[in-house]
């Protein structure tokens, strides 16, 4: 009988020790759900499960076709230092809003297009607004006048990175950023570099009304079948970049001016938050991000574009039949290699 006993209450333990293992195993797996208090792991993995939620809000775009990201949520993080978030703001509709890639030194560039849109506006009927991009350079005498500058226009809009070539894409990121913030009510976003002929009066005769309700990125563009991809020099992608393709596999736009819906501009934003970051912005923003929302249109066969300004200056010897919107006013613009 004794033996019995303690058979029974041996056993008794140890079912009591394998349910209680089975607790502390089953506590331990469960997803915890009302934590307020996060160590660096947990975090971590809220982190992951919120970009799982971006890479499956990218599926369900357009042409999204299931693709997944490859970068990080902060490779082009923009801080924002200096902005005027009342731009847009004290008028039912903005026509069109001019994001102008500019350099941090070059403020005649800068004047010069104020004076520009100034003068041409005041023979419209339309609102018009302009802001500046700008990241930041090591020269406190430099940021001092381009804070006087901001103090007087304020239209400026500087993020807190290293103005450089390279970093173009972060400007671009920073301006569909600011725009999705600031301007959601734009009908136009026109981004454009500071060394850029526009003309108004050509843009609302021909642009502006003829492409009402059309969500179609318009510039001059660059086909997918033309493009070399280069490996060194100015324009150079890394070898890990768009691996295995000699030529860029999607259609994208010359950069130096790029007419975009200001109905899909957060949605482009969102994109650039999706696909693989690159660092020429041409190609990052109205190839890859773009091709994630909507189609390319090319506007450059219907002489809207010029690039060279020879032909810039034969084309306004017959003012009236020049239909010219957009052209560099450089003397000398380098163009990607194009394949023979």
């Amino acid at each position: 009988m004794r033996l019995a006993g303690s058979i029974t209450i041996t056993c008794l333990i140890c079912i009591q020790i394998c349910v209680s293992v089975v607790i502390v195993i089953a506590l331990g797996t469960r997803p915890v759900q009302n934590k307020t208090i996060l160590a660096s792991g947990e975090s971590h993995h809220l982190r992951e499960d919120w970009e799982k939620g971006l890479d499956d809000e990218y599926k369900k775009m357009p042409n999204g076709h299931g693709r997944t990201r490859t970068r990080r949520i902060n490779d082009a993080d923009i801080d924002v230092v200096l902005e005027n978030t009342q731009l847009c703001r004290g008028v039912s509709e903005v026509d069109v809003v001019f994001v102008v890639h500019s350099t941090t030194d070059h403020y005649d560039r800068r004047q010069i297009l104020r004076t520009i849109f100034q003068k041409q506006k005041t023979h419209t009927n339309y609102t018009i607004r302009h802001v500046f991009l700008l990241g930041q350079r090591n020269d406190v005498k430099i940021q001092e006048i381009i804070n006087q500058e901001f103090n007087q226009h304020g239209d400026i809009v500087q993020g807190r990175f290293q103005d450089s070539y390279r970093n173009l894409t972060y400007k671009a990121v920073m301006g569909l950023k600011w725009i999705s913030h600031n301007c959601r009510d734009v009908k136009y976003v026109i981004k454009m570099d500071d060394d850029v002929y526009v003309s108004l009066r050509m843009f609302f005769t021909y642009i502006y009304h003829q492409y009402t309700g059309d969500n179609r990125v318009l510039c001059w563009s660059w086909k997918s079948s033309t493009v070399l991809v280069n490996r060194g020099g100015k324009w150079s992608i890394d070898k890990d970049d768009l691996r295995q393709y000699d030529l860029f596999p999607l259609d994208y736009c010359s950069g130096f001016a790029v007419v975009i819906p200001g109905a899909i501009t957060p949605a482009l934003y969102k994109a650039t938050r999706l696909v693989p970051f690159m660092w020429i912005d041409d190609y990052f923003l109205s190839g890859m991000a773009r091709a994630a929302v909507t189609k390319l249109h090319d506007l450059s066969p219907y002489h809207y574009y010029v690039i060279f300004p020879q032909h810039r200056a034969a084309c306004m010897k017959t003012i009236n039949l020049c239909k010219i919107i957009f052209s560099p006013n450089t003397k000398i613009r380098r163009l990607p290699v194009i394949k023979a």
